[in-house]
């Protein structure tokens, strides 16, 4: 959950498949598979779920997702096959055209951005994944950001060292979509390299980090921000724990 915001995740891994045979050829088909890698710029499988996104479910501040962000400073690839149609106002998937390429404007912002987020920026910006105002996005030159208002059935695949938001949803309002994720490790010198494909683990992947996060909640390492829920529809409504 961030701020008003409840992000669902549903992991699609081995057993789940198995009661979706539709989903199986969908992530079998070469036309899904070779634009998420092209676009990753790594051939490897991507972490994949079925996402639902609740908004307005809670007296919060509002939902940090709806800041434009880049995800890391190089490559990285997320995508949304959008079971259900997505209105302007109810939180699409905005972009900012053009802010994938790594202008002067754009490298001397990360640099200083950088150097700030040491110092005590928002909590997510220290963590790399750095916030820039409308007015800064201007000043780097890039044009008017761009809200993904699609009907279902939409795949919409994208960059995300480029600038990008959950558009602001006006009401209470529920997105639901298959959400695929791949951020490999930019100095490789392979493109195909991939432990957890050369272990059989990569759709394990999920349900397995969750778990390790779990193990560290419990030894008072780190928190997992993750909560189990039970089992639970990609539509039922929001359940806090």
């Amino acid at each position: 959950m961030q701020g008003d915001t409840v992000t669902r995740r549903i992991p699609l891994d081995p057993e789940t498949l198995k009661r979706m045979p539709a989903m199986r050829r969908l992530l079998a088909m070469p036309e899904w598979k070779n634009l998420l890698r092209y676009v990753a710029s790594f051939n490897c499988e991507p972490i994949l779920t079925v996402q639902t996104i609740l908004s307005h479910v809670t007296d919060a501040p509002p939902d940090p997702q709806t800041n434009f962000h880049i995800d890391t400073f190089h490559p990285t690839m997320k995508a949304w096959l959008f079971l259900t149609d997505v209105a302007a106002d109810e939180g699409p998937f905005t972009y900012v055209p053009g802010s994938h390429r790594l202008t002067k404007r754009r490298l001397a912002w990360e640099r200083r951005t950088a150097i700030n987020a040491a110092s005590g920026l928002d909590r997510l910006s220290g963590r790399g994944s750095f916030r820039a105002s409308p007015a800064e996005l201007k000043r780097m030159g890039y044009a008017d950001p761009v809200a993904f208002a699609v009907p279902g059935n939409t795949l919409v695949v994208g960059d995300t060292v480029g600038f990008h938001a959950r558009g602001p949803s006006l009401r209470p309002a529920v997105r639901i979509e298959v959400w695929a994720y791949d951020r490999h490790n930019p100095f490789l010198p392979l493109a195909g390299f991939d432990v957890w494909s050369l272990m059989g683990l990569a759709r394990w992947r999920t349900r397995i980090e969750w778990w390790l996060l779990d193990r560290l909640e419990q030894l008072g390492l780190r928190k997992n921000v993750w909560r189990p829920v039970g089992p639970l529809t990609a539509d039922a409504p929001p359940r806090i724990v």
